[in-house]
């Protein structure tokens, strides 16, 4: 009998092909429950590299979204400290575009492809869930794929 799993395709990869895929990820790379691994930084941007699968895909997005926030964050702090001396300011027009900019420039440092902050974000991401995992024979909480 074939499953439901085995018929749900997600982008090339089949559920069953993007278990297989995940499961080979974590045995490569997930610690032993409760021992911390410390990756070189060179280690651990293969690793952000290396996502394949969607929930690691899902993961490298959400750490590069996390330190976009931490630098639109600081972008802005850094900002404040600019004096200001009113001959050339434009008021809020200019403040609300000052703000978008930040915040563009921050996507942009969070995007660049050589961001160890971004990449030890995703590891944290990737080892929190390999320890979650349990590596489930029904593809369970390790990988959770949205029925289309």
């Amino acid at each position: 009998m074939i499953g439901l799993g085995s018929l749900l395709k997600v982008g090339d990869m089949t559920a069953d092909r993007a278990r297989e895929q995940q499961l080979e990820n974590l045995r490569n790379s997930a610690p032993e429950f409760g021992q911390k691994v410390i990756r070189s930084i060179d280690k651990s941007r293969k690793l952000f590299e290396s996502a394949s699968t969607p929930q690691e895909v899902k993961m490298k997005e959400t750490a590069s979204e996390f330190v976009s926030i931490l630098f639109g964050m600081m972008f802005k702090e850094m900002d404040k400290a600019v004096q200001r001396t009113g001959f050339l300011d434009g008021g809020t027009t200019e403040e609300t575009f000052r703000s978008m900019v930040l915040d563009d420039y921050a996507k942009n440092a969070a995007n660049q492809g050589a961001n160890p902050m971004t990449h030890r974000i995703y590891e944290m991401l990737y080892d929190a869930n390999s320890r979650r995992a349990d590596f489930p024979e029904d593809g369970g909480p390790a990988l959770n794929i949205p029925a289309a």
